[in-house]
């Protein structure tokens, strides 16, 4: 008996170490009902509403390689694959971040959920950034990077409909 003590004890920190915290991206595979995946480091999490996908989809969401983009809040661009995706219906991304960096404390107000496109990074609708939960969340329609950058503006939906709802709103007051 004591030698199974003994065995345990001195197996013990190499079955802890044995975990599936390996930075490997799980696949999830996500019905036409819904769901959600989250990263292998649990700061991504995607839920998939009833009626987003066509059929039953493996996903994966993985972190990208840290850049020197000095827009981007360290530690926050996913990868979503399978790459080109679209939902019929926006699904909700929510990514938590350690902290913001000082040099863009006086920009915090200014982070929103963001897409990675050609031509930089482009503003998802989404809520402000919360600092006191360090999250950024939005609704995203298909699949890209994602992450939590500084912007020059409040997102909305699409933009320029938000802007004309808003001035409709104004009118009929």
């Amino acid at each position: 008996m004591k030698r199974i003590a003994w065995a345990v004890l001195i197996l013990l920190p190499a079955l802890v170490g044995c975990g599936d915290d390996d930075g490997v991206a799980p696949v999830v595979k996500i019905s036409t009902e819904g769901g959600t995946v989250v990263s292998a480091d649990g700061k991504a999490t995607l839920t998939i509403p009833a009626g987003a996908l066509a059929q039953a989809t493996a996903i994966t969401i993985r972190q990208a390689p840290v850049t020197a983009d000095g827009r981007l809040v360290p530690g926050t661009e996913y990868i979503f694959e399978p790459d080109g995706l679209r939902f019929a219906v926006p699904a909700r991304l929510v990514i938590r971040f350690d902290s913001i960096p000082a040099a863009m404390a006086e920009k915090a107000q200014y982070v929103w959920l963001h897409k990675r496109t050609a031509n930089g990074w482009t503003p998802v609708e989404g809520e402000p950034v919360n600092l006191a939960g360090r999250t950024i969340a939005g609704h995203i329609t298909g699949f890209s990077n994602y992450g939590g950058a500084t912007g020059q503006h409040r997102p909305g939906p699409a933009d320029g409909r938000a802007a004309a709802r808003l001035g409709a709103l104004r009118r009929h007051r």
